[in-house]
């Protein structure tokens, strides 16, 4: 870097537009995260921070949001990043938050278009942010929310078996995702499945902790019982020997 001046300069953009992002300074932060991406157009990770400017820029201190551009710049980051996930596991994890990020900026695409009554445009966005968020999964299995969007968009797109198996695995691993499903209204046509689901989920673990509890009861009683033996035994030994001392004497 330090025998490239256009890589130092997209650097110390890239860390300029970070701080303006964090302080909510998302028209500096724009400007800047824009001139970075143009002095080193295979940075990454000045492409997904300028995704992340466009997608959630908005506050007291300015509105940058545009989700055609939010979605470009994410798609360059999954495209400039995908070499780099073989090869490393902070790659990795970062991808998936990029695909994760890509996933909502086409869901809200899609909704835009359904509120503008596209359907089509709508369904199209919503299969590409369903294999976004899918993607994002499979990249880290610990991206749990971004389950929690292919399951909603699985939903959306009238495929509820996979939306509610899905769920069943979210919960499965983070038991709070039942709370949130079960309030969310974009799950409300499902809502009874998925206190059904919760009910199977429920009764699996009490049969669980039954099960656990009946087989510490087996073993204690085992152990209990191999050292009544063990005592009744010895006492045995010890009355025979004393015994043949008398005997003996």
């Amino acid at each position: 870097i330090l025998n490239n001046p256009r890589l130092t300069q997209s650097r110390e953009l890239y860390r300029q537009a970070l701080i303006s992002y964090k302080k909510g300074f998302f028209e500096e932060a724009l400007k800047d995260c824009k001139e970075a991406v143009e002095k080193n157009t295979t940075d990454f990770i000045s492409w997904y921070l300028l995704g992340l400017i466009y997608l959630y820029g908005a506050g007291e201190n300015g509105n940058v949001i545009d989700l055609n551009n939010a979605e470009i710049a994410f798609a360059n980051a999954a495209k400039y990043i995908k070499p780099d996930i073989p090869k490393s596991e902070e790659a990795k994890l970062m991808a998936s938050e990029i695909y994760y990020n890509l996933g909502i900026s086409r869901l809200i695409k899609s909704n835009d278009y359904l509120i503008e009554n596209k359907i089509e445009d709508s369904n199209a966005k919503l299969l590409e942010a369903e294999n976004a968020s899918s993607i994002a999964y499979q990249l880290s299995k610990e991206n749990l929310v971004a389950a929690y969007e292919q399951a909603k968009e699985l939903h959306f797109l009238g495929k509820n078996e996979d939306s509610l198996k899905l769920l069943e695995e979210l919960i499965r691993a983070e038991k709070t995702f039942a709370l949130k499903a079960i309030n969310d209204k974009n799950f409300e046509s499902l809502w009874k499945d998925i206190e059904k689901l919760i009910d199977k989920l429920k009764k699996e673990s009490c049969d669980f902790l039954l099960t656990t509890l009946n087989d510490v009861i087996r073993v204690n009683t085992s152990m209990f019982e191999a050292e009544h033996d063990f005592i009744v035994e010895k006492i045995k030994h010890e009355k025979l020997k004393n015994e043949e001392n008398l005997i003996n004497d």
